[in-house]
């Protein structure tokens, strides 16, 4: 019996059956019998409890036709798409289920906007029933999102033959010619679907009418006329919740914000009952920076309706900036509101999660009663207290049973992330943004770690669709969709989306800033420190970032060989902020790039006498402190900023004097820790993978992570890296290829010579590998070159094994 795969064991323990029957038939009956059952509990919506016994089946039948259709359509029903695919795939490759597992297969594909993929799935299912609407409408969206405008007119005119008066076709059409400049012809066809649907579905007559309006604002450019179309909509339908959206979404693509406001501000007149209406006013006027009113607006909606969902907007609202003052929301509708309150609840012990009381949080706990909701809790507490494979079960758990739950999925890809399972997160933050597309951040996360993947197209989706969602939340978005243009060679689309950026308000400084560093890539470090200094003098001298802008001015002029332009910035700031600590710490990380360490020192000794608590100062002096040689006094400065997860630059740094201090182990895991939260973080990548490769721990993820370094800062100390990881590996060759990459940036790091030779030496090439002992060992001291005198030794001498 312990042969058995665990599972068949434990069945096998738990029967009376002989062991060939168990084989062939399990213990619960047979497999007919089994099957009866699932479908009995999947008729009755028992989808849950059917998964288990699924899985049991396909672990003694892999690929039964029926048992992964059934489980596929399980785990969609339970909020689980993303597993469901590989299931679907099966079966839609059987006669059997080929057409109803395919539907739902190019479904899935196309609202996770794996556009090919639908086609594909949709295109399989009409082979074999060429009248298959719905298929037909999937593939149509599809070749839509695509801009496969000529195909969208062909199914949409095959539609239209299977259903004359059907709205998808007639609507898919519409848009179609709008894409192709056929607006005449489009117009037309917008205007019958609103004729023909204003007295049918409210549903179809409320999209038709708002599509109307959408094409005068967007096809025919004519704001003024869409406006008008719109609100005869929201007229027409009585300013209904979903008209009032549909109203504000179209204002929003016209970047009439005031205006969109305006119609918010009038629904919560017509219809006061709807917290909802009032909680999306309050979110709205906080992103465009007017906190005040919003709260006014919340808390006031809170106290007249005495309703629990308006104090858990209005502790929702201020919770990610002030979560002291969240909870003291919900615990004044703890006291206050009426109705149920579990959701208070459940909110309540939320947030002492994030205040970190945590011991507080699980008395909370004892009084929240919906299993869904105490499972979320829990797992982010086991999260919390450095347990992610305990809370990634609990999580699992807690998503089965309330699927929607977007927190418990970014909690249980926080959970992933720590275990390490990168595919496992993007699942989970691409279900949070399915199930709550405006509520959180899945998708800048998303492109974040796409852009850590070198998956380029995926990274500028993500931003783009996190920008459409959530709006401008901050410059990452646009910086990740930049970056990964530019990468993928789409050097105008980065630059147009920078200039995007710099138009919004208070953004010019980001967007300044990596225009020069685009520029630094295009044309050189002089020509982006002459751009930067240009727009620094638009930005004017109040500017919060300016002297940060400056330190990268300097920096490019450094790299261009022209340290005395450097030093004027430094000293520029200096004396145009001299009561401004970001100035001194700006100028002190100059000195530091032009070697001078006393000239830093004194910087910062100004900036503290300015703010002993500026932002970054610790940080600064830690770094100037590890470059003098006193590892101790940098951790002491940077220890306590580094247990704050947040501040990667001061676990960075902390990482690094670990390195120092030969506490290897401490420091793995603290780049293991910001590569949780910031996969991109080029160091803490290389770095890593240097650690992985001397440990000779983990070769492929130590070449996962020195690649995804050179992607994103492909410098000679990452290269060097990489070369390093290759040959750790035995992939000499490709060792060879990355070393000499990094030498035509700097030949003059005699070490990372010293590793070509070695790299040469194993591949035969003995003249070439002497050659660059040689030269490594004629450029000075450095730490390998004893090593270097005794390989160049044993080939001269031409010992066996050289070197």
């Amino acid at each position: 019996m312990s042969a058995l795969p665990s599972p068949l064991a434990a069945r096998a323990r738990r029967c009376a059956a002989s062991l060939l029957l168990f084989l062939a038939w399990g213990c619960g009956g047979s497999l007919e019998d089994r099957l009866a059952d699932v479908r009995a509990q999947q008729d009755a919506g028992q989808f849950q409890d059917s998964v288990a016994t699924l899985r049991e089946v396909l672990v003694e039948q892999p690929g039964h036709p029926e048992a992964s259709y059934r489980l596929g359509f399980a785990l969609v029903q339970t909020g689980r798409p993303s597993l469901a695919i590989p299931h679907l795939q099966q079966a839609a490759n059987t006669d059997a289920f080929g057409v109803d597992a395919g539907q739902l297969l190019a479904s899935i594909q196309l609202s996770t906007r794996n556009e090919e993929e639908a086609i594909r799935a949709a295109s399989n299912v009409l082979e074999r029933d060429p009248e298959r609407v719905a298929a037909l409408v999937v593939r149509a969206q599809a070749q839509l999102n695509l801009n496969r405008w000529d195909d969208v007119l062909r199914d949409a005119k095959r539609l239209q033959e299977l259903e004359p008066e059907g709205f998808q076709g007639l609507r898919l059409r519409a848009q179609a010619l709008e894409k192709l400049e056929r607006l005449d012809e489009a117009e037309a066809e917008y205007e019958r679907a609103a004729a023909l649907f204003a007295e049918g579905d409210p549903t179809l007559a409320m999209r038709s009418c708002f599509d109307l309006a959408a094409f005068f604002g967007e096809g025919r450019e004519d704001v003024e006329r869409a406006k008008q179309q719109s609100t005869r909509c929201l007229e027409d339908h009585g300013w209904e919740p979903q008209a009032v959206h549909l109203a504000v979404q179209l204002l929003d693509e016209l970047e009439a914000d005031d205006e969109a406001n305006a119609v918010l501000r009038l629904a919560i007149e017509k219809h006061p009952e709807l917290v909802g209406m009032r909680a999306r006013l309050g979110q709205r006027l906080a992103a465009a920076g007017e906190d005040e009113e919003a709260r006014e607006l919340m808390v006031a909606a809170a106290r007249e309706s005495g309703d629990p969902k308006g104090y858990a907007s209005w502790a929702q609202l201020v919770r990610p900036e002030d979560p002291d003052a969240a909870l003291a929301a919900v615990d004044e509708g703890l006291e206050q509101a009426y109705g149920d309150l579990e959701g208070l609840r459940y909110m309540r012990a939320d947030i002492l999660v994030d205040l970190e009381r945590i011991e507080e949080a699980e008395q909370a706990l004892e009084d929240v009663e919906e299993p869904p909701l105490r499972d979320h809790v829990r797992g982010r507490i086991l999260l919390a207290r450095g347990e992610p494979e305990q809370a990634l079960q609990v999580l699992e758990r807690s998503i089965e049973r309330f699927p929607r739950n977007a927190g418990a999925r970014l909690a249980a890809a926080d959970a992933a992330l720590e275990l390490d399972d990168v595919e496992r997160a993007m699942v989970e933050l691409r279900e949070a943004h399915r199930v709550e597309p405006e509520g959180n951040d899945a998708c800048l996360i998303l492109a974040r770690l796409h852009y850590a993947r070198g998956e380029w197209a995926d990274a500028v989706a993500f931003a783009q669709r996190h920008l459409r969602f959530r709006g401008v939340t901050g410059p990452e978005a646009h910086l990740i969709a930049a970056r990964a243009a530019a990468e993928a060679g789409n050097l105008d689309g980065a630059r147009v989306t920078l200039q995007e950026l710099r138009a919004r308000e208070g953004e010019a400084s980001a967007a300044l800033g990596e225009l020069a560093r685009l520029t630094r890539r295009t044309d050189g470090p002089a020509p982006a420190a002459r751009l930067l200094q240009e727009g620094l003098a638009e930005l004017g001298a109040t500017d919060p970032a300016r002297a940060e802008l400056v330190q990268l001015a300097a920096q490019l002029w450094i790299e261009a060989g022209e340290p005395g332009r450097a030093r004027a910035l430094a000293s520029q700031l200096g004396s145009r902020q001299p009561e401004a600590p970001r100035a001194w710490l700006a100028q002190s990380a100059i000195h530091l790039a032009l070697g001078d360490l006393a000239a830093a020192g004194a910087a910062l000794d100004t900036a503290e006498k300015l703010d002993p608590e500026a932002p970054g100062l610790a940080t600064a002096q830690g770094e100037l402190a590890l470059l003098r040689g006193d590892a101790d006094r940098a951790a002491a400065l940077v220890e306590p900023l580094a247990e704050r997860a947040e501040d990667a630059q001061a676990t960075y740094l902390l990482a690094r004097v670990r390195l120092v201090q030969g506490r290897r182990d401490e420091a793995r895991d603290l780049l293991r820790a910001i590569l949780r939260r910031q996969p991109e973080h080029a160091g803490a990548a290389n770095d890593l993978a240097w650690i992985l490769a001397e440990q000779g721990a983990d070769l492929d993820l130590a070449l996962a992570l020195a690649e995804r370094a050179a992607r994103i800062r492909p410098s000679a100390e990452v290269l060097d890296t990489l070369g390093w990881v290759r040959s750790r590996r035995g992939d000499h060759a490709g060792a060879t290829e990355a070393f000499r990459r990094a030498l035509e940036q700097r030949p003059e790091l005699a070490s990372v010579r010293y590793r070509l030779g070695l790299a040469l030496a194993q591949q035969g090439e003995d003249a070439e590998a002497r050659e660059a002992f040689r030269t490594a060992l004629a450029a000075g001291p450095f730490p390998e070159a004893d090593a270097a005198r005794a390989a160049l030794a044993k080939l001269e001498s031409g010992a066996e094994g050289a070197p």
